[in-house]
């Protein structure tokens, strides 16, 4: 358990003057009990600490994308950014150099930086032959910085344009109908956010935080969605009937051909 494990490291005494294996061992040891105790600010001095002793590129590069990853839950943005550019400096496989690009994007505040820098990097990003299997993350992030600059509508584009790009990443697909759905959600449009939010319990992960709390939502959405449709179909109906004779035939023809012309097409 992490409250004994935290005892009986209090336990241990170790100084500058210990070797420095001992060193970095008790730190990486201190920052892993505070995360998992989910004390994620608490956990950022004592892998600082073991980070400065790493040895070794592999070493080095995850240990600076954790402490990143650390500083973006303790609400340190600026931090978190800077130290995410610096495993991307570290010459990093792709695969940690992308998601460091992905996660700047994520955690970039708008307010104190250039957001178009970003969107110039994620542009490239799409327009690199090796990201054509991850487009649906790199619409997510524009997606995100759009959202921060208030930038709505753009927002909404990208979203959809990531959940269509997820073929293989069902999980992103699921992220980018959350975040549609919170959207109208907050309108509020509770049709379109029944939809979105169902489409999000279909295909996010059920280990996403407050995946229950969504699908609850989603639950209680369709019945408020059920009752708003007797209630949009009873006002069109007595619309209709109030209607002349002439006027309502014509807006049967008009349906009637609307109808036609999209089986045609």
């Amino acid at each position: 358990k992490p409250a004994e494990a935290l005892k009986l490291l209090s336990g241990i005494e170790v100084t500058d003057d210990s070797p420095r294996w001992l060193r970095s061992m008790y730190n990486s040891t201190l920052a892993d009990i505070h995360i998992r105790e989910k004390r994620f600010a608490e956990a950022v001095d004592p892998l600082e600490k073991a980070a400065s002793m790493a040895s070794g590129k592999r070493s080095k590069y995850r240990m600076t994308y954790l402490l990143a990853q650390l500083n973006e839950l303790a609400g340190n943005a600026a931090k978190a950014v800077s130290l995410y550019r610096d495993v991307v400096r570290m010459n990093p496989p792709y695969d940690v150099e992308f998601n460091a690009r992905i996660n700047i994007a994520g955690v970039f505040d708008v307010q104190s930086g250039n957001p178009s820098e970003i969107s110039r990097e994620l542009g490239k990003m799409l327009r690199d032959s090796k990201n054509k299997d991850y487009l649906d993350q790199i619409y997510y992030a524009l997606g995100s910085l759009s959202m921060k600059e208030g930038k709505t509508d753009e927002a909404i584009g990208y979203y959809s344009k990531s959940a269509s790009a997820s073929t293989t990443n069902s999980n992103q697909k699921g992220r980018s109908y959350l975040a549609l759905a919170e959207f109208y959600y907050g309108k509020p449009d509770f049709m379109k956010a029944g939809l979105y939010y169902d489409s999000t319990v279909i295909f996010l992960n059920q280990k996403h935080p407050g995946y229950q709390k969504i699908k609850t939502r989603s639950t209680d959405l369709n019945s408020v969605v059920s009752h708003l449709r007797v209630i949009q179909e009873q006002d069109s109906l007595q619309r209709v009937a109030a209607m002349s004779e002439s006027d309502r035939n014509a807006l049967v023809s008009s349906i009637i051909n609307d109808i036609s012309k999209a089986e045609s097409e």
